[in-house]
């Protein structure tokens, strides 16, 4: 029964997807927790630090971790849900070394 639950290719398609996206899965998810992670009440410096690490890092998942952290930014206790998205912003038109 085992030998056969393998072969079939609807649960192995799925399988393969997760394998292979793993790594986005899991910075997406991680992404959305910093988005709502805040200290001292109000400040929420993990946002923008970790969306940059990904900007630098791993530029082709910077779309849905930027997506994600803004999500994130909505569930967060107080209201960041402006201020994320403004830090994204002004990191990704902001040139360096100005």
């Amino acid at each position: 029964m085992a030998e056969r639950f393998g072969q079939l290719s609807f649960v192995k398609r799925p399988i393969e997807l997760l394998a292979a996206k793993k790594w986005m899965i899991l910075l997406t998810f991680m992404g959305f927790l910093l988005g709502r992670a805040t200290i001292l009440e109000e400040l929420s410096p993990f946002a923008a630090a970790f969306f940059a690490v990904i900007a630098f890092m791993r530029r082709d998942y910077m779309v849905q971790v930027g997506i994600a952290v803004m999500a994130g930014s909505l569930f967060a206790p107080y209201p960041n849900a402006l201020m994320i998205p403004a830090e994204l912003i002004i990191f990704l038109f902001h040139p360096p070394g100005a």
